[in-house]
């Protein structure tokens, strides 16, 4: 397995513990940002194991491990390396066997992507054409039928009632003022 980068450019890791004064129970975390992850922790809502501790108001937080790595997966690894030896009260792994066959998996869908391509294409614009158009249709319809009313009433203030007697919407009168109808009417205005 090749590692890629998930980071652009070289980042310090921090591995940390955050030690209760009272009962010496230990949390342990990784971070690439120490500070923000430290107040982030005094925000924390109950879900994490670090709140039974920071609760408690009489902790600290020190620095296990300092390095520096482009790998997510190094990060995670060596967090988990201390979450396996050393004694804490962390309820979640850094690391699970799940998140290294999810890592695969999304590997596995890009080269079916990339083999694929042309096919999908043609499943998306199939797709586009037949069944997103007629969900669509569909959706505009309900719409319609609805707002039937507001759309009525909307129409009635664009009407607009011409010189030459015809009841046309604001946004057709250039089409009307080309009308065979028109013309005869104004052509017999000027004409008298």
């Amino acid at each position: 397995m090749t590692l890629k980068p998930i980071y652009k450019k070289i980042k310090t890791v921090y591995i940390y513990e955050i030690i209760c004064k009272y009962t010496s129970e230990r949390y342990i975390g990784s971070t690439t940002n120490i500070i923000k992850r430290k107040n982030s922790h005094k925000k924390m809502s109950a879900k994490t194991a670090s709140v039974s501790i920071i609760n408690r108001s009489n902790w600290t937080l020190n620095i296990i491990e300092k390095f520096n790595t482009k790998f997510k997966l190094v990060q995670l690894l060596k967090e988990q390396w201390y979450l396996d030896n050393f004694p804490n009260i962390n309820m979640k792994r850094a690391l699970t066997i799940n998140m290294m066959k999810i890592k695969e998996k999304r590997k596995s869908d890009k080269r079916y992507y990339t083999n694929n391509k042309d096919d999908i294409e043609i499943k998306k614009t199939i797709y586009r054409k037949t069944i997103y158009k007629d969900r669509k249709n569909l959706l505009d319809k309900q719409w319609r039928n609805k707002n039937k009313e507001t759309i009525n009433l909307k129409n009635k203030n664009n009407i607009y009632i011409c010189e030459c007697g015809s009841e046309i919407r604001r946004d057709s009168k250039s089409k009307h003022n080309r009308s065979q109808k028109h013309i005869n009417y104004t052509s017999s205005k000027t004409a008298s």
